[in-house]
């Protein structure tokens, strides 16, 4: 069941979803993105054979941290399971939530790039989860998935 949507730069990007509304794949100029599931939740995604996996708590959607190739990546949480931080194993913040409790993000305080910012540049970190369960969608902001 596919669908498309433009981006805020007018570039066309395609989503793919399963029976049960999950994306199972976003289509872009820059690749295909793949998501990875398990019943509801997300597992992981694949981005020009770069595999992201997200571990959550058993049976919740409480994001506990994040695998990539160039290392493991740990959540904090605030009271209602929002990430507010990622940690690298050096214990070293690399990812700080800047958004008001709406979920929108401050662009004067946001440190971070967009994805695709990120794509252009590999060793930078970024990082996809906002509320618990919820990837962030660049291209139809200010929408959760």
């Amino acid at each position: 069941m596919p669908s498309t949507s433009f981006s805020n730069d007018g570039l066309l990007t395609q989503y793919d979803y399963d029976p049960f509304g999950r994306h199972t794949a976003k289509h872009t100029e820059q690749g295909q993105i793949d998501f990875i599931w398990d019943g509801n939740q997300l597992l992981g995604e694949c981005l020009n054979g770069q595999y992201t996996w997200y571990i959550n708590r058993p049976n919740e959607f409480h994001p506990v941290a994040l695998i990539k190739q160039d290392g493991i990546y740990y959540y904090h949480l605030d009271q209602l399971n929002t990430p507010r931080f990622v940690t690298n194993q050096a214990a070293e913040v690399v990812w700080e939530n800047t958004a008001n409790a709406y979920g929108y993000e401050d662009k004067a305080l946001e440190k971070q790039r967009t994805q695709e910012e990120y794509n252009q540049a590999p060793s930078d970190f970024y990082q996809p989860i906002r509320f618990q369960g919820k990837r962030l969608i660049l291209d139809i902001i200010p929408n959760f998935q």
